[in-house]
């Protein structure tokens, strides 16, 4: 498009070409006013030199313009428009309206923009305003379910709030009367007790009277019992000295144990020396009994634990024998147990030293010093004859096979896993036909064994 000013006129030129947006066609627009010059105007363009640019592929076309119907020459005679195609076309111009008519129509034209703007907007509007209604429908039908919802949700709580204090009202009364069942128990139990305090008060009273009444009467039958118990002590000790001297001689008497130990491939001995007839008489007469008739014979040392090594009535597995069997010979001759538990202070559980298991017929080896473990003071402090083990001998030799014996491995009662054969016990120097003097010594009757 091409624009020309002359005067207080406007030219206008359309001009295409082949491959234009306008279809080959060229248009010339020109705009008049009412000034004088339009007609000089006009003139300008009938001058060759707008149109003697040859163009080969234009081509010529003619239409009739009518005459504007808004300018001041309502009676102009319609005049033509030529396209060449040869050469750039010169156009008669075409009148249009004044330029107040031209004002107006463009007020016009905005103020039906504008209107149509309004119209687009307020339905654009419309349109959202109705789905933001749509939505807010939406949103409170959901609330109304929700709130529907806690309606029911109160009313249940509230009903479950109704029964929880119907519950708790149960509770409460069921406190109340537990606190006065409470009440009532206490009130018993102070008057119970007041009157069990009474009656042991009562109790003691009398007991005490019926103590100091009889207290008198029970020392003296405490000290005559304890008169015929030490009576009874030395008479055992006394026929226990007499017979052991009479069979066995007055000692020092020696006891040898032939025993077999699994791992050895020959006998291992020891040998015990028993204490003196004058200390220990019971204990030591009641074991050489036990070896005089052969009752150690093909028993076995059983326990192993840190402190002691023991011997008992069991019998080794390839004897035929049973416990009972073995316990059965003992009781038959009288001598599975000693009558008292005998101790001397004088003859202690040293170490190395022989003492029967509580009243035997099971004797130990102490390993160590065991006075205060099998000596006569208890827990309390205070001395119990009855309640020590009699200590009545010691090895004198094989310590060495005794150490091997306490090195055997044991289970977890520390009994041996592979018990320890007694293969023989002989009385040292005695034979057993032996028999002794015929009578023990004159002065043996006035010998006491009790302190």
């Amino acid at each position: 498009m091409l624009r020309h000013r002359s005067g207080n006129a406007q030219e206008v030129y359309y001009v295409s070409s082949h491959g234009s947006n306008y279809d080959d066609e060229y248009d010339a627009e020109r705009s008049y006013t009412s000034s004088p010059r339009s007609h000089h105007s006009y003139n300008s363009y009938n001058s060759n030199e707008y149109c003697n640019s040859p163009r080969s592929t234009m081509r010529r076309q003619v239409r009739q313009v009518s005459p504007d119907p808004y300018t001041s020459n309502a009676n102009a005679r319609p005049y033509y428009e030529r396209r060449d195609s040869n050469k750039y076309m010169k156009y008669r111009p075409v009148q249009h309206m004044p330029m107040d008519l031209d004002c107006k129509k463009s007020s016009f034209c905005m103020f039906t923009f504008l209107i149509g703007v309004v119209i687009v907007t307020s339905a654009s509007f419309f349109v959202k305003t109705t789905m933001m209604q749509q939505s807010i429908n939406n949103v409170l039908h959901n609330s109304g379910s929700k709130v529907d919802m806690l309606h029911r949700s109160i009313a249940d709580m509230e009903d479950d709030l109704i029964m929880h204090r119907d519950r708790l009202q149960e509770l409460q009364d069921i406190n109340d009367d537990l606190v006065k069942s409470t009440d009532s128990l206490s009130s018993k139990t102070r008057h119970l007790s007041s009157e069990l305090t009474r009656r042991n008060k009562e109790f003691i009273q009398h007991e005490n009277h019926e103590i100091h009444t009889k207290l008198p009467q029970m020392r003296k039958k405490d000290m005559i019992l304890s008169k015929k118990i030490n009576m009874l002590v030395d008479k055992i000790q006394r026929d226990s000295y007499r017979d052991a001297y009479e069979r066995f001689g007055p000692g020092p008497h020696q006891v040898e144990f032939i025993i077999e130990l699994p791992d050895a491939s020959s006998f291992q001995k020891f040998v015990i020396e028993l204490a003196p007839l004058e200390k220990m008489p019971h204990s030591v007469h009641l074991f050489l009994d036990q070896v005089y008739h052969d009752l150690w014979n093909d028993c076995s040392f059983v326990f192993n634990a840190p402190h002691v090594i023991q011997a008992g009535a069991f019998p080794v597995s390839n004897s035929g024998k049973s416990f009972e069997d073995k316990m059965e010979e003992f009781e038959e001759v009288g001598l599975e147990s000693v009558h008292f538990q005998e101790y001397n202070s004088e003859f202690p559980h040293e170490e190395w030293t022989v003492g029967f298991a509580d009243t035997g017929p099971d004797f130990y080896i102490n390993i160590q010093d065991n006075t205060e473990k099998h000596g006569p003071r208890s827990s309390c402090g205070e001395l119990f004859d009855e309640s020590v083990d009699p200590c009545f001998g010691k090895v004198v030799s094989g310590h060495e096979t005794i150490k091997r014996i306490h090195e055997l491995p044991v289970d977890s009662d520390y009994v041996l896993e592979s018990l320890v054969r007694i293969v023989k016990a002989r009385i040292v120097g005695v034979e057993h036909d032996h028999h002794g003097p015929e009578y023990a010594p004159h002065d043996m009757k006035d010998k006491h064994f009790t302190e």
